[in-house]
């Protein structure tokens, strides 16, 4: 009986992890709490890219985080952008892909500008959207508008986790966020979590001309500037001019070119390790059956 319970708790273990691993296909980008002090630009990501500079060198630097004490890529006052190619391109025939990251926006929201986007190719000096290879853009640019707004097509517009009150982001608190895209329709919707959001959301989106209280929403968002057949191609972090003064902290980026993935991969081992980890609970199962046939 004792062998039995053996085998099948080994079994069940190596089962378990193959089954996240199955559910789980997110990769690694880059984990930015393990760079270097210094200038983003010219570091090596996780995934084996290297990032670039946009604009003004020195926009996007490796340093001490004032959310949790440890290393994160910060966007200071310049005008400027640090950019990495995704490992995966999303496919411009794509019906659905999925970008991941973890910020925060800092300990001030007194006077802030700046990006995260998601871009054909890169060409411009920063990371505002008026570039015409912008296609997701998620934006905070107070005072002009409040809290963290999207572009969606021709407008900036705010979020709501409601679909009635805008949602203003909090200081130094960490947030998840997933870009669920869909690059041949265009569209992509937005989920997340952290602080006040304490279960994953489905984000909803002013729609029309900015408003800073919308008059109605959806949960759709259209790319800015997109042409058809063209991939989604490089992440771009990065301020829209100079002030920026939020002192914003970026710690990971995943992707799951291959379809909608709301999983929390900062929650689960990462996706490589999972193989040996299953294969790990077989092993030791089997040990412990020789053991006890010896």
């Amino acid at each position: 009986m004792k062998t039995r319970n053996i085998l099948n708790l080994g079994l069940l273990i190596g089962s378990a992890f193959m089954a996240q691993q199955a559910s789980a296909q997110f990769q690694l980008i880059d984990d930015l709490t393990t760079h270097s002090a210094g200038n983003l630009a010219g570091q090596t990501a996780t995934s084996g890219g290297t990032w670039q500079n946009l604009g003004t060198a020195g926009a996007i630097t490796i340093g001490t985080s004032a959310t949790t004490g440890g290393n994160a890529a910060i966007a200071g006052p310049l005008d400027g952008a640090a950019y990495l190619a995704l490992p995966t391109a999303f496919a411009s025939s794509s019906m659905a892909a999925t970008f991941f990251m973890q910020f925060d926006l800092g300990s001030s929201q007194t006077a802030n500008n700046l990006n995260w986007d998601l871009w054909t190719s890169t060409t411009g000096t920063d990371g505002g959207g008026a570039n015409a290879v912008n296609a997701v853009e998620l934006n905070v640019n107070v005072p002009n508008r409040a809290g963290l707004t999207l572009r969606n097509g021709s407008a900036f517009d705010e979020m709501s986790a409601d679909g009635v009150n805008v949602f203003t982001p909090a200081n130094n608190t960490i947030y998840d966020l997933w870009f669920v895209v869909n690059t041949s329709a265009h569209t992509f919707q937005v989920y997340m979590q952290g602080g006040a959001l304490t279960s994953q959301t489905l984000m909803s989106i002013g729609t029309g001309a900015y408003s800073a209280t919308p008059a109605a929403y959806t949960t759709t968002a259209a790319f800015r500037n997109a042409s058809a057949g063209q991939a989604l191609n490089d992440f771009v972090y990065g301020t829209g001019g100079t002030g920026n003064s939020g002192s914003e902290d970026l710690y990971s980026i995943f992707e799951d070119p291959n379809g909608v993935n709301l999983a929390d991969p900062t929650a689960v081992p990462e996706p490589g390790t999972l193989p040996m980890l299953g294969l790990s609970g077989l092993i030791s199962a089997f040990r412990l059956l020789r053991r006890k046939n010896k």
